[in-house]
């Protein structure tokens, strides 16, 4: 029985007998693979930020990507940066150490006062490839 796999060709390539560069994609490499997600909220007063801090108990900075609920329109890949009215703005952003994966939360009204409260969700690739 020969090689067994999933192959998908750059056009113009056989997938068959193409060059694994030719390939768009093959499983014959690592591929990230999500192991860890989760949602939650945070609410941030005005001008100031909110750090969610998430441990991850791997030896090693994991990819991340992390989305944030912003001016009531949907779920947006971090960072994101942008207005909920014309006196509010918002920041989101998110990066990750050896240990934690860290989540920012920015929001300023600018007729002072208030707070928002942000929903994200996050999914982490355990899957270093050859790091």
């Amino acid at each position: 029985m020969g090689d067994w796999g999933f192959r998908i060709s750059e056009k113009g390539a056989e997938v068959l007998t193409g060059d694994d560069k030719e390939m768009a994609f093959t499983s014959k490499y690592a591929l990230f693979k999500g192991s860890t997600s989760g949602t939650g909220q945070t609410t941030v007063s005005s001008g100031n930020t909110n750090t969610v801090t998430i441990a991850h108990g791997l030896d090693y900075i994991p990819k991340v990507r992390a989305y944030a609920d912003v001016a009531y329109s949907g779920f947006a890949e971090l960072p994101v940066y942008g207005r909920i009215t014309v006196l509010e703005d918002y920041q989101c952003w998110c990066y990750a150490d050896a240990t934690n994966i860290y989540l920012k939360f920015y929001y300023l009204d600018g007729e002072g006062g208030g707070n928002h409260t942000f929903n994200y969700k996050y999914f982490l690739y355990k899957d270093k490839g050859k790091l």
